[in-house]
């Protein structure tokens, strides 16, 4: 004789399982972010530019690392630049500097391979939209050494046509 399990032994165990996932998830609840810096995101301009950034550090900007790539087909300043990130310094929490050492480039002369690039990170928060009063922006500067320390302020608006970036300060 077959002996039949009640149905709610099942239920109570399917349950279970999916509840711990749901728990471990929530990474962004309050005071449980990251414990490092991080800035992340892809923002197309009106320029037409695209710039992506995926950068990270401990707090305090030590040990960063990360990569970005950026396009411009601006008339008379067309680039496509990649790199790996040489600094990180989140100082608001909506605002980061993200510089690099740029490792390849299709453009000829300045900036070029081993020149050096700052980006101001401006992440106005969710949603991100491009018909807001102050959506997320950044501004770019090119030198000829990449910077091993990035500033410690500023602010940029600049209207884009799409994307999101996210700026998060190490969690204490």
């Amino acid at each position: 004789m077959r002996r039949l399990v009640p149905l709610t032994v099942p239920l109570l165990f399917l349950v279970v399982i999916l509840i711990i996932p749901l728990g471990a998830s929530a990474s962004q609840s309050a005071g449980n972010g990251p414990n490092f810096d991080k800035v992340d995101g892809t923002l197309y301009d009106l320029g037409p530019t695209a710039l992506h950034v995926n950068a990270y550090s401990d707090p305090g900007g030590a040990n960063p690392g990360g990569h970005f790539w950026y396009r411009s087909q601006q008339t008379g300043f067309e680039s496509d630049l990649v790199g790996d990130v040489t600094c990180v310094n989140v100082f608001a929490p909506d605002r980061a500097w993200v510089g690099g050492r740029i490792d390849r480039s299709k453009m000829p002369g300045f900036p070029g391979v081993g020149n050096g690039v700052l980006f101001l990170i401006v992440d106005t928060g969710e949603p991100a939209d491009a018909n807001t009063l102050m959506p997320d922006s950044h501004a770019d500067f090119y030198y000829p050494n990449p910077p091993t320390v990035c500033p410690t302020g500023g602010v940029y608006y600049f209207p884009y046509k799409s994307g999101n970036f996210v700026v998060q300060e190490a969690t204490p």
